[in-house]
């Protein structure tokens, strides 16, 4: 190829990059897949959903590294009745409901941290590799209905019938349940923490008993030794 029309080439080229950097720097807001969610919108945005949620700084390099993976995982669950992936700019101070609001709410301390499950019902954090396949996969196990009382076809038959006899059942009725089935999680916990506290007494008796035991036998190989060595004499 001439030099000339090389050139050229190599110029359309470069001119094409920047157009498309330019075309992403200033439309990336507007185009992202990724929610963007504050304060104000997050109980509307993530109503009857399942969620997936990036909190970030801009700053931040490893939210950087992140942050294309997240949007090539957004295109996929753009606009699904069920899953929503998000994100939240914990350095937006821009009102008292902004972003920072939310990650002090759900206590995020480093990041990027990744929270998921349904709001509903408490965030758990994602603690997998930042690898798009990875997240894919987690994605498409976790972003799924979940058994709720608004939300009971996604349970099981057994929680469907507890679901409409807790809807049978007054206020009331339902604080002294609730306060009934707390009292037995603590009887369970107190159950195994004695459980625990045998296990650990009869484990250092076992081992007391077993430094006992070779200390006998390495006291009789001390007095074998010498015995042999004076007959070696």
């Amino acid at each position: 190829m001439p030099y000339h029309r090389r050139d050229a080439l190599w110029t359309f080229m470069l001119f094409a990059s920047y157009l498309s950097l330019m075309k992403n720097a200033t439309g990336s807001k507007s185009t992202s897949a990724t929610v963007q969610l504050t304060q104000d919108n997050f109980d509307e945005l993530t109503k009857g959903k399942t969620v997936f949620i990036k909190f970030f700084s801009p700053d931040c390099g490893f939210c950087q590294d992140l942050a294309p993976i997240w949007e090539k995982l957004a295109k996929l669950w753009r606009n699904d009745t069920i899953g929503l992936i998000g994100e939240v700019d914990c350095t937006d101070e821009s009102s008292p409901t902004a972003g920072k609001s939310l990650c002090t709410k759900y206590k995020v301390v480093g990041l990027p941290t990744l929270l998921y499950g349904d709001p509903r019902e408490g965030l758990e954090e994602y603690t997998g590799i930042n690898d798009y396949l990875e997240l894919w996969e987690f994605s498409r196990a976790h972003l799924v209905p979940i058994c709720h009382a608004t939300n009971p076809d996604a349970c099981g038959e057994k929680e469907r019938e507890n679901i409409e006899r807790f809807w049978r059942m007054s206020e009331a009725e339902l604080d002294n349940a609730i306060d009934v089935l707390e009292g037995e999680v603590k009887d369970v916990d107190v159950r195994a923490k004695e459980k625990l506290k045998e296990m650990t007494k009869g484990y250092d008796e076992l081992m007391l008993n077993k430094e006992l035991e070779v200390a006998k036998i390495k006291g009789n190989i001390r007095l074998m030794e010498a015995v042999r060595k004076l007959l070696q004499k």
